[in-house]
């Protein structure tokens, strides 16, 4: 989102807060200010939905839509792994009793910690 993108938003924000904050604060009776207000947001009604519907669809595009696809798929793992943590478990729990997977671990293993040794007395 762009930083004027952002400001428009803030503004909107604010002011629609504002403004049913002091709706709310002045009450409902015959109030001819409030009724003054009212019928000019209404008749600004259409224009008012243009920069709104432009400002959602530039919040929408380029690093707010990334932001907001990362995030669900960050979410979307985290339940998965929280609702596969016990099958996970379970399975490690089944390789480690298993001797060969064992054995090739403990190999591979090995195998690493050589090669960084060897890179090591290379590197001086």
């Amino acid at each position: 989102m762009t930083d004027l993108e952002q400001q428009v938003s803030n503004c909107i924000t604010e002011g629609l807060a504002a403004a049913v904050q002091a709706r709310l604060q002045h009450g409902y009776g015959d109030n001819p200010l409030t009724k003054l207000i009212d019928s000019v947001v209404v008749s600004r009604t259409d224009e008012m939905r243009k920069i709104l519907e432009t400002s959602i669809d530039g919040t929408l595009k380029g690093d707010f839509k990334k932001q907001l696809q990362t995030a669900v798929q960050h979410k979307l793992a985290r339940i998965l792994v929280s609702k596969m943590e016990g099958e996970v478990e379970r399975r490690v729990g089944e390789l480690r009793s298993n001797p060969e997977f064992r054995a090739k671990v403990t190999l591979a293993v090995t195998q690493l910690v050589e090669e960084m040794v060897r890179e090591q007395r290379a590197k001086g």
